[in-house]
């Protein structure tokens, strides 16, 4: 019996698929490097009105991201993307646009390599192991 399935926007076509899921250790970025030292605290600014971000606000990932605040690097709890990131509470609050409310400390800047006191932390190794297993499986159907 043939499957369809729909992975990393690839259809492919099999007779049968065997996956197991096994979540990785994740590691965190080391803080130590002089990026992370040197960067600056992120620029947080207040939303001026419900539901709308400030200019130039941080659109969020599916990747662990980290905001430099007070000099401390803290990471967001949750990833959801095209969110909006809140400090709130001494933490960092990833926000649906619906619920923005006025005075919420939205991350601002576009960056996302400390630049700007974000990091976006894609493990890069892991994508490539993901690209080459589906290249493998593809050649192979």
């Amino acid at each position: 019996m043939e499957k369809l399935f729909e992975s990393y926007n690839i259809i492919v076509l099999t007779k049968e698929v065997k996956m197991t899921f096994r979540l990785r250790q994740y590691y965190e970025p080391d803080f130590n490097e002089d990026r992370f030292i040197n960067a600056p605290d992120v620029t947080l600014k207040m939303a001026e009105n419900d539901f709308v971000a400030p200019e130039n606000y941080h659109a969020m990932s599916i990747y662990p991201e980290y905001f430099k605040v007070d000099g401390k690097w803290l990471l967001a709890k949750e990833s959801r993307m095209d969110c909006v990131a809140v400090y709130k509470d001494n933490e960092i609050k990833v926000v649906e646009f619906r619920n923005i409310h006025k005075g919420d400390l939205i991350v601002c800047g576009r960056s996302e390599n400390t630049e700007e006191g974000i990091f976006v932390h894609p493990d890069l190794h892991v994508l490539a192991q993901i690209f080459l297993q589906l290249t493998v499986h593809l050649q192979g159907t």
